[in-house]
């Protein structure tokens, strides 16, 4: 199949090449988008051409030797991976079957709304007093005491270049005045 259409192409036999193509391109896998590419590229229409071709990226692969995982162009007698005798099979391989794998859904999450804050209740001389962590009492008989406040926590980010709190400050020295200058700086003197 393959090969006939391949050479109706070299023999400029467009008419021949697209009927044998006909019955594949219903389902095209990425050699039969590829040589529709190249059919269509042949005849002269580039815009056809690269249509199929963005068709071939996302086809389905084409059948192979596949033993093990292994793929091979050609059959062997025994596994390259298992020494395993007559392993190779004629199928899709399973690297190749990304496009067709399912969708996983996700899950529903459920929300649960908030419950509203209960009614005060008066208190009855047998209570205790409610505690209050060292607060202050709240002035209204409906409002809970505020949490203490802690200290805010800055993090200590470093830049890429920053040496951080512990490398030692190098100061700049400058050169003693009665050194004599060297390289390019006894051209200014």
């Amino acid at each position: 199949m393959l090969p006939c259409v391949r050479a109706a192409i070299d023999a400029r036999e467009f008419a021949r090449a697209r009927t044998e193509l006909e019955p594949y391109l219903a389902a095209p896998t990425k050699r039969i988008a590829l040589l529709t590419a190249e059919l269509e590229r042949a005849e002269g229409d580039e815009g056809r051409a690269r249509e199929w071709l963005g068709r071939a990226v996302n086809a389905a692969p084409d059948p192979a030797w596949t033993a093990d995982g292994y793929v091979s162009d050609r059959w062997l007698p025994l596994s390259p991976v298992t020494g395993r005798l007559d392993a190779f099979e004629w199928r899709v391989p399973l690297t190749g079957m990304t496009s067709a794998a399912p969708v996983i859904e996700s899950e529903t999450v459920l929300v649960i709304p908030a419950k509203p804050a209960a009614e005060p209740t008066e208190p009855h001389d047998g209570d205790p007093p409610p505690a209050t962590n060292g607060a202050a009492a709240p002035s209204h008989p409906g409002l809970q005491p505020a949490p203490p406040k802690s200290d805010p926590v800055i993090p200590l980010v470093h830049a890429p270049d920053d040496p951080g709190p512990e490398a030692e400050i190098v100061e700049a020295t400058e050169p003693e005045p009665d050194a004599k200058p060297s390289g390019w700086r006894k051209i200014f003197e």
